[in-house]
């Protein structure tokens, strides 16, 4: 093994297969450790909640919540979105791996290209203090580890110092873990901006199909969560979609989380916002840095019903061509599975 930096961040380096080849990546590791004046039960319950996320994260509209129906402890997944550097929502999906409550979690990263584990642990050191440590690992390009290193130790002192800071206001500040907040009002809109500096240009794809159904029935199906899934991210893995804020159903301001396992079973979290629920129209809003505008509408036709979807979005100038064929197909696939699901029987 091979040691190079200061401090706690190091690099081991391994041969990976990458693609049809044989490419070098390195392990990149960091790790902290800083008093806390609070004990290790209030430590540790504020960083288990996921209501402490926008001090965790460092930005009042990131989030997070557990995923439904998987564990509370080994096994349970989580996901948490925040603004990312471009504009928009990160969504982030993380798994616990091991957990010794009260003390030690280790969490890894499901989503992405590289795999992160980090490790949290809290430590008492008195009544009314304690030692809390952050540990992470994950995998880089040889040749990107360079620039990643010093933002990777400035991130894990910055996780560290926002968790003090939180608990050494003063006490009738507030400090432990924040009261409820809620996700009404919440928009996309107002979280997502355009890559700065950058020209963009508008990309629209429309497709259309005749279904052998009435229009009720379209959009019964359409309604459906597992249907909704697959229709607003045009992925053939996604495998589910649950509302994260707002009523059941499909009203104006829902707020869906839609997970989707790519081919390689790498999971990919997105938010949905239904921006527009009419009358034989869904206008949904998917949270990226360009976020894409999907235009569902049902209308009598014959014996049966036309759907029309139209995907829209503004990314820049120099992705407009890789934009327009993900969106091309996005809106064939939509149609087609539309039509031939609600065909069958009709």
């Amino acid at each position: 093994m091979t040691r190079r930096g200061t401090g706690s961040t190091w690099l081991s380096d391994r041969f990976v297969r990458w693609g049809p080849s044989i490419d070098r990546l390195v392990v990149l590791k960091d790790g902290a450790a800083i008093e806390v004046p609070a004990s290790a039960e209030e430590v540790w319950d504020f960083i288990e909640d996921p209501r402490s996320t926008p001090v965790l994260q460092g930005d009042p509209r990131a989030f997070s919540f557990p995923i439904p129906g998987t564990p509370t402890g080994v096994g349970g997944l989580s996901c948490s979105f925040a603004p990312g550097p471009l504009g928009g929502l990160a969504g982030t999906v993380s798994e616990v791996v091991e957990v010794d409550p009260g003390r030690r979690r280790v969490t890894r990263v499901v989503s992405g290209t590289m795999p992160v584990t980090a490790v949290t642990e809290v430590t008492p050191i008195g009544p009314d203090r304690c030692r809390l440590r952050r540990e992470f690992e994950t995998q880089v390009l040889r040749r990107e580890a360079p620039d990643m290193r010093g933002p990777a130790r400035r991130g894990t002192l910055s996780w560290l110092a926002r968790v003090r800071d939180h608990f050494a206001m003063p006490p009738h500040e507030d400090r432990g873990v924040p009261s409820e907040g809620s996700l009404q009002g919440f928009s996309i809109d107002a979280v997502s901006a355009a890559h700065q500096g950058s020209a963009t240009t508008t990309v629209t794809s429309s497709a259309s199909a005749d279904v052998a159904a009435s229009p009720e029935t379209v959009l019964a199906f359409v309604d459906d969560p597992e249907n909704f899934a697959y229709l607003v991210s045009g992925h053939p893995g996604a495998a589910s979609s649950f509302v994260v804020a707002g009523p059941e159903g499909l009203p104006t301001g829902d707020l869906r989380c839609v997970i989707v396992t790519t081919p390689q079973g790498q999971m990919a979290a997105a938010l949905h916002e239904v921006v527009q629920n009419e009358p034989g129209v869904r206008v949904v809003r998917t949270a990226l840095p360009f976020p894409v505008t999907t235009t569902m509408r049902v209308e009598p036709h014959g014996v049966g019903a036309r759907v029309t979807i139209q995907v829209h979005q503004q990314p820049p100038v120099d992705e407009g061509a890789d934009s327009q064929q993900l969106l091309d197909r996005h809106a064939e696939r939509a149609v087609e599975l539309i039509r031939a699901a609600c065909s069958v029987g009709a």
